[in-house]
Parts: structure tokens; C-alpha cells; sequence
């Protein structure tokens, strides 16, 4: 005996709706956590195998292991404010005055 085709229709709309569901559900946006670390060289992590004896930061090894890596990275700029600046804003810090660490911005 073969089910009738309304059946069949009713099963196929039934499991479009629940991928609907399904996708509609999974398209929340991920939760990012950004990290910046001040003063911080390519070598000054230890799970970089390049690190010298005394740099241990078994804190940051662990959010690798269960994270992302990023091999490479850049900043806008050499110091510690404007490149926070530059993060908080999404902009260049020079637009709003923040050339470097000191005093005078």
C-alpha cells in the first residue's frame, strides 16, 4: 500500500519547516571575545615554539588549545593607547588625536 501523494506533501512541508526553524535559530551571531595583550613580540607567548626560557603563559596556551590561533596580526599602531584607541573605535586613532602613549596623544 503506498501513501497518498497529500501525505507525502504534508511530510515534505513539515520537514522544510523544521529546517526553516532549524536556520533560523543557527543564524544568531557567534559571541567574539577579543584579547589584546600590551607590549607583546612574536616570541612572548609560549606556545609559540620560538619563545625564550623565562616567557611562560600557560593562561593564553590554554584559550589556543581551545580556540583560534591567529598566525598573524597587525596593528595601526606601535603602542599601547592607540592601538586600543583603534580597537574601541573601528577606526584610525589618528582621526580623533591618538598618536601614541603619551601626554600630548
Amino acid at each position: 500500500m503506498k501513501p497518498s501523494l497529500s501525505i507525502l506533501h504534508r511530510l515534505f512541508r513539515s520537514s522544510i519547516c523544521l529546517v526553516a526553524a532549524e536556520l533560523h535559530v543557527s543564524a544568531a551571531p557567534p559571541n567574539i571575545v577579543v584579547i589584546l595583550t600590551d607590549d607583546q613580540g612574536y616570541a612572548d607567548i609560549s606556545l609559540n615554539p620560538l619563545h625564550p626560557e623565562e616567557v611562560s603563559t600557560p593562561h593564553m596556551d590554554a584559550l589556543a588549545k581551545d580556540g583560534v590561533v591567529f598566525s598573524q596580526g597587525y596593528t595601526s599602531g606601535h603602542v599601547c593607547s592607540p592601538t586600543r584607541a583603534g580597537l574601541m573605535l573601528g577606526q584610525y586613532q589618528q582621526r580623533v588625536g591618538v598618536y601614541s602613549a603619551g601626554d600630548d596623544g
